[in-house]
This record gives structure tokens, C-alpha cells and sequence, in this order.
């Protein structure tokens, strides 16, 4: 078991003009403060997409169906914050084919995208910081040699990914397996298979919430 100290992080942000924030109730809302990402954060995202709606359905336990891993630290608006996800390929409001590999974004852009309706950020604590910036470097590698998304969501095939795999895989190659052993069980025509769904990254003892965000009608607080 991976054994923590208990959580001393506290929430870097940036204010400007009149804010709705709560760091107790780790509410965020679109319009309200800017959060600080930083290397290695968990980003899980609740979407609207058909893959989305499955991968919820499957986990009860939560909400969230996507997740991405920053990679280079700042806002999520002018100051640069990057992310690498594993997304199935779709055709965006344009028409225009989107995903279908792993792939380098930035963090405004991604948690942009009308797909994404709402979204929290996991931070591993401080005792893993090098295991996280470690992870943000495999993720990197994996997003420019743009390794294929798994559709079949298997595991026991390294040579593609899909985006909780990505995650714990890079996390795993730095020295910290944040499932700890615990793999799901997804259902499928054929039978089953040992799968990690997004917010079974968040579940470990390494990883603590920072922020959630919600829209202006839809809050959504821990």
C-alpha cells in the first residue's frame, strides 16, 4: 500500500475583477478564479460524448469520463498550460476530425471544448512531486511519438492507449502506480476485461482534489 502524509498543498490561484471561488467546497465556476496548474496534475472531465456517456455508465461511482495530464505548468488561459490526452477520433462542430491518438493541448483549449461539461483537477502530494514531473515527461513522449487511443480499451496492449490508461501508465513508468493494484471490471458482448476508468485515478491515497469547476448552473461541490 502507498502510505501518505496527510495533504499540506494549498491552491495557487490568480484573481482578477469580482470572483465566486470557495476553496473549502472546491467550487469553481467558469467566470471565477483562474486556477495555477502544475506538472503531473489529473484533469477529469465529465463529456457529453457517446464514449463519454458509456465510460459514465459503466463507473457509477462518478461522473467523470475523460482525463488528461498537465505537462507544462501556468493558467489555463495566456500563460501556457499544456496537457497530453488519449481521445477516440470525432468529428467536431465544423466537421473537422479530432483525436483518435494521444495528443499535446493546451489546457484552456481542452477544458474549452463544448464536449466538456465540467471538470476537476487531482494533484498528487508533495512527497511525489518527481514522480509527477517524471509522468508529465512519459506523457510527452507518448503524445509526440502520437500513439494510437485503444478503442478496445486492453490493457495488455502497450502499443495503444486510451486516456486513464495514458495516465497510469505514466505515472507507473515514474514509480507510482496510482491504482494501487486495483484494476475495474467493464462488461463488454464478449465477455470482460480489467480496465481503469478515469476517476479510479483519483481514488489512491497519493492524490488529493485541488479545484472543481462547474458551470454557472450547474455547481458541483466534493
Amino acid at each position: 500500500m502507498i502510505q501518505t502524509q496527510p495533504p499540506t498543498q494549498t491552491l495557487d490561484t490568480t484573481h482578477a475583477g469580482k470572483r465566486d471561488f470557495t476553496e473549502t467546497g472546491l467550487l469553481y465556476r467558469t467566470e471565477s478564479a483562474i486556477p495555477t496548474f502544475r506538472k503531473g496534475d489529473i484533469i477529469l472531465m465529465q463529456t457529453g460524448t457517446m464514449q463519454g456517456v458509456v465510460v459514465s455508465a459503466s463507473d457509477p461511482r462518478t461522473e467523470y469520463s475523460h482525463c488528461a495530464i498537465v505537462v507544462a505548468g501556468g493558467t489555463g488561459e495566456s500563460d501556457g498550460a499544456l496537457a497530453v490526452h488519449a481521445t477516440p477520433a470525432r468529428l467536431d462542430e465544423q466537421g473537422n476530425r479530432r483525436g483518435g491518438e494521444v495528443q499535446r493541448v493546451t489546457v484552456g483549449a481542452l477544458l474549452a471544448d463544448p464536449a466538456v461539461q465540467r471538470w476537476r483537477i487531482y494533484r498528487v502530494t508533495d512527497g511525489y512531486a518527481a514522480h509527477a514531473a517524471a509522468a508529465s515527461e512519459w506523457a510527452l513522449v507518448a503524445a509526440a511519438k502520437a500513439i494510437p487511443f485503444d478503442g478496445a480499451l486492453d490493457l495488455d496492449d502497450p502499443e495503444k492507449l486510451y486516456c486513464s490508461e495514458l495516465i497510469w501508465r505514466a505515472y507507473d513508468k515514474a514509480g507510482l502506480d496510482l491504482v494501487d493494484g486495483q484494476f475495474d471490471e467493464m462488461r463488454f458482448a464478449f465477455g470482460s476485461r480489467r480496465v481503469i476508468y478515469p476517476g479510479s485515478l483519483a481514488r489512491g491515497p497519493a492524490v488529493q482534489p485541488v479545484l472543481s469547476q462547474s458551470g454557472p448552473d450547474k455547481e458541483h461541490t466534493r
